[in-house]
């Protein structure tokens, strides 16, 4: 054991002058293992306290957008509880005070981040706070859903910003069933082009924000929106003339998702002199005679798929452009 030197000086000579310094002394010092290499550090909070009327167990048990809903273990000879709110998004603060071990929080704002805790009154007064636990309220509604592009395989799709989303998820709906098919991480992204989807077919589609805080929790999904993804492009297709004044196009067949197919005559390669405009409304009909064209005149044709929705026609990637010329 070390002391200042003055204080080392004075003790010596009291023990010499009592003459105890003759006879050996034997001094015990307790060692404890794991102590902590500063004794005098505070302890007092909320994830180390382990006072047994401290409340414990502090539990999110049910959220919508207004409202949180907590349990926690009750405290032994508690007449009531205190409740501290603090609404992170907005920097504001409010309590509650309720009697049994659990409490709903109501009256909240969507999408917005609460820190809560809770102590209990004993006949001793109100005791430590428990851990503070930090929840969102469910996110509004996405609106403002509508389909921006399509391809053969994919549809893109926009919304409206939702406040407090750390994401969104977007659906399929087929049958009276939902399916996920993207997460879209970040709530400041508003836009997604989805893939995988089949060409020539239908899909109603529509959005759900989520809020994150160690869970994902996701919000009402919006109206659904029809995305209808184009047929493939027309392949490998050839031209032939049977008499002077007519030609014959062939193409190849479109595996699937086709209701007919479109023929475009042109007199020059950019179509701005269109001479006639052919559907076929069979998807099996892969060739098509067109009639009374001029002999001697080249002609530019191109051909393109399209599928049937309702009363909307959805037309597929014109083909490459073939030309011939009668004689």
């Amino acid at each position: 054991v070390q002391a200042a030197a003055a204080e080392s000086v004075t003790t010596y000579k009291a023990y010499s002058n009592a003459g105890i310094l003759s006879s050996a002394k034997v001094f015990y010092i307790p060692v404890f293992k794991n102590m902590p290499n500063d004794t005098t550090s505070n302890t007092d909070n909320d994830s180390n306290n382990t006072n047994s009327t401290t409340v414990s167990g502090l539990t999110l048990t049910k959220r919508t957008t207004t409202s949180l809903s907590y349990k926690w273990n009750s405290v032994s000879g508690a007449t009531k509880y205190y409740i501290h709110i603090t609404n992170v998004s907005r920097g504001t603060t409010f309590d509650k005070t309720v009697t049994s071990n659990s409490a709903t929080l109501n009256g909240l704002t969507e999408g917005n981040n609460y820190a809560v805790k809770v102590r209990a009154y004993t006949s001793s007064g109100w005791q430590p706070y428990s851990d503070t636990k930090t929840k969102h309220t469910l996110p509004a509604q996405v609106t403002g859903l509508k389909r921006t592009a399509r391809t053969a395989t994919t549809i893109s799709l926009s919304w409206n910003k939702v406040y407090g989303a750390g994401g969104y998820y977007i659906y399929k709906y087929v049958n009276g069933k939902y399916t996920l098919l993207k997460d879209v991480s970040g709530g400041s992204t508003t836009s997604v082009k989805v893939t995988g989807f089949s060409a020539g077919a239908q899909y109603r589609l529509c959005v759900a924000a989520y809020v994150s805080d160690g869970t994902k929790s996701r919000g009402a999904r919006s109206s659904r929106v029809l995305g209808v993804t184009r047929p493939y492009k027309v392949a490998n297709l050839t031209l032939s003339c049977p008499s002077s004044t007519q030609i014959k196009s062939s193409w190849k067949k479109n595996s699937a998702g086709v209701t007919g197919y479109q023929i475009c005559y042109s007199r020059d390669s950019k179509f701005k002199n269109v001479v006639a405009l052919k559907s076929i409304t069979s998807a099996s009909t892969v060739s098509y005679v067109g009639k009374n064209f001029t002999t001697g005149i080249t002609y530019y044709i191109k051909v393109r798929a399209y599928v049937t929705v309702g009363k909307t026609n959805y037309y597929g990637e014109w083909s490459d452009v073939s030309s011939i010329k009668c004689k």
